[in-house]
């Protein structure tokens, strides 16, 4: 639950929500992914930092029961909202309306594990979304080594963002892109509210229900007839997340694009 003075600010500061329900597996380890230090401070610590710059308003964190003890180290610095039960991220960002402000009319979504993302980069994502009118604006890519990731798939004139592609249900064609998509999104809060609930709960695995949320995204603005736009990350180590002890495998090309 929110305390009742919690992110007081005005209804045009963007709420960050900060992804953190995962518990990082492939670090093997039993601590929260986001509780590794790095230079002696937790990771979720560094991404608390830009979401505040860039919001300008207290953060709420998504957390799950393997990964609550976020809630007491973070208690002083963050709100939270409990996703009882890892089911991908519209499932996480679901669990953040429900307890976000009534007055909340924009969302900025990120992950708790990107620790060098850069603060002026997720304002500029927050004000292309609002200079643009666009329910949703999204960060990409340029990756060297985008195996594994979901591609950005364009128009033919590289201008309007069409979908957003897995790489298991991409297609050869899909595969040869290699912009692909950062996870952090800036949301028109009540399009959000209205079609969050729209999401696929088709299940691609038994472990997860939301996997379809990169293509929904896309496909629901698109038949919201309205624009999707983005801003081109200066590269992929500002943005992606950190899996110790597995090496990052990719590096974005430098660019400040934003279209």
């Amino acid at each position: 639950m929110l305390p009742s003075d919690a992110m007081s600010q005005s209804q045009q500061s963007a709420l960050p929500v900060v992804l953190a329900a995962g518990l990082g597996t492939r670090m093997k380890s039993s601590k929260p992914k986001v509780l590794h230090e790095l230079c002696g401070r937790p990771m979720l610590s560094y991404v608390l930092d830009a979401a505040e710059d860039a919001g300008h308003r207290r953060p709420l964190v998504v957390y799950s029961p393997p990964t609550a003890a976020i809630t007491e180290v973070f208690a002083d610095r963050a709100d939270f909202a409990l996703q009882e039960t890892p089911l991908g991220t519209a499932d996480a960002v679901r669990a953040a309306l429900a307890v976000a402000p009534a007055d909340v009319a924009e969302v900025l979504v990120l992950s708790g594990d990107v620790p060098l993302v850069d603060p002026d980069l997720l304002a500029e994502l927050v004000d292309l979304r609002r200079a643009r009118g666009a329910v949703m604006a999204l960060i990409s890519v340029h990756a060297l080594d985008p195996e594994g990731l979901g591609r950005v798939i364009r128009s033919y004139d590289g201008g309007q963002v069409l979908r957003i592609v897995e790489q298991k249900d991409a297609s050869p064609e899909d595969l040869s892109v290699d912009e692909i998509n950062a996870g952090i999104y800036a949301f028109d809060a009540a399009w959000l509210r209205g079609r969050i609930g729209d999401v696929s709960r088709r299940r691609s695995r038994a472990s997860s229900t939301c996997r379809r949320w990169s293509s929904w995204r896309a496909r629901i603005a698109g038949r919201s007839f309205l624009s999707l736009s983005r801003t081109t990350a200066p590269s992929a180590a500002s943005t992606t997340g950190r899996s110790w002890p597995r090496p990052s495998s990719s590096f974005g090309w430098p660019s400040t694009k934003a279209t």
